[in-house]
């Protein structure tokens, strides 16, 4: 066997192992602008993608670690004029390849 194969019983931990690299070779360099919320419970509200400068893998990418953080709920004060609102974020997620 070739040093460079894997035998079929590792296929799956290299896959969860290099899934990520496999991905940052399809992202382009680019910008990609997101708007969401926090409501009270820590969860992701309203995500919506403002703009994309960048390609659609990127944006997936982008749109998957947002969902996927873990968010602590929002520290609840009596008062603050938000009140019960979710607390609202835009952010600009920029990549550059490494070369």
């Amino acid at each position: 066997m070739s040093t460079l194969l894997v035998p079929r019983s590792d296929v799956g931990e290299f896959r969860r192992r290099y899934k990520w690299m496999a991905l940052f070779v399809l992202l382009a360099f680019g910008v990609v602008r997101i708007s969401f919320a926090v409501n009270e419970q820590g969860k992701v509200v309203r995500l919506q993608v403002e703009s994309n400068t960048a390609n659609q893998s990127l944006e997936s990418v982008t749109i998957s670690a947002i969902r996927d953080a873990e968010i602590a709920p929002p520290p609840l004060d009596p008062s603050s004029p938000m009140g019960h609102e979710p607390l609202e974020w835009t952010i600009n997620f920029t990549y550059y390849p490494i070369q």
